[in-house]
């Protein structure tokens, strides 16, 4: 008899669900195609709980549907090759990780998402102050919480959260849905919003509703020129805050530079602190900012 037991190979992906209780979010995989060249998959797990509205679970499971199931399996931005086991598994995470989180991009695209060639959406998973567990941003600035260690499965790993991800929708309804509800209003106002909403990876600085307000003396051009200093156009992806780091500088809409300092782990634009960042969108992502931006 051999000395010590064979360990057991990992499972698929439905069988670990069920096995583990997500009994919920397994019932919406079987139309989700995950082909043997879908390794190295980070799959966010909501629990049973998570798909409950007002103690109906039909009414959950007509409202996530397959599209939404796809936004929850990621595979971390990072490249090179993956095989299952723990440091292969951590040192791919580590290359692109930072104290301020990580990328992913998930399974989910369709012709909502406009992230630019070969993109799919993505997600950004990073720590929150007085939080011992990270949060996983997705659409409308929702969140959820990890609420577990990862579990194995035959191509990755499961990991629990406590809600359903939402899907990205437009820079309008974003910004209605997170309070800035003022700089809708003056993108609507000066025909700005089709154009973003259009364009391929944006990032926008939405100065928060206490403090987004426009001189009464500014033509309409400078109003322009004004929200164009809000919007960066990153060379090749959206400025998710893992990404920021000290000293970048970025080009805007409005053809200024936008730089970057880090301190004390925290990011400022200009002078600008983030307050609520990762806010994703259909083409890229919003922060929420303390400041204006005033043209040169």
């Amino acid at each position: 008899m051999a000395s010590g037991a064979l360990a057991q190979s990992p499972q698929s992906l439905f069988s670990t669900l069920q096995a583990n209780g997500f009994t919920e979010f397994a019932q919406r995989l079987p139309t989700i195609e995950l082909t043997s060249a879908e390794a190295g998959l980070v799959v966010y797990a909501p629990n049973n709980n998570a798909f409950i509205i007002s103690g109906n679970a039909t009414v959950a499971r007509a409202t996530i549907g397959p599209p939404p199931a796809a936004l929850n399996l990621a595979r971390f931005r990072g490249g090179g090759s993956f095989q299952y086991n723990s440091r292969a598994l951590a040192t791919r995470m580590a290359k692109r990780a930072t104290s301020r989180g990580s990328v992913y991009e998930t399974l989910y695209h369709d012709d909502f998402v406009l992230l630019g060639s070969g993109h799919n959406q993505s997600l950004v998973e990073r720590n929150v102050p007085s939080a011992s567990l990270p949060f996983v941003f997705s659409g409308l600035g929702k969140s959820a919480q990890v609420v577990g260690s990862d579990i194995p499965f035959d191509k990755g790993v499961i990991r629990p959260i406590d809600a359903v991800l939402t899907l990205p929708r437009s820079l309008s309804s974003t910004l209605q849905a997170i309070g800035g509800v003022k700089l809708a209003a003056a993108l609507k106002q000066t025909n700005l919003t089709a154009t973003l909403e259009g364009a391929e990876s944006i990032t926008v600085l939405a100065p928060s509703n206490e403090v987004f307000s426009l001189s009464s003396t500014l033509t309409q051009t400078q109003i322009v020129q004004v929200l164009k200093e809000h919007i960066i156009v990153a060379p090749s992806f959206p400025a998710y805050s893992p990404w920021l780091e000290d000293g970048q500088i970025f080009r805007t809409l409005g053809g200024t530079n936008v730089s970057v300092v880090i301190k004390d782990d925290v990011a400022y634009l200009n002078g600008a602190r983030i307050l609520t960042g990762d806010s994703i969108i259909q083409n890229g992502v919003v922060h929420t900012i303390d400041k204006v931006f005033q043209p040169p």
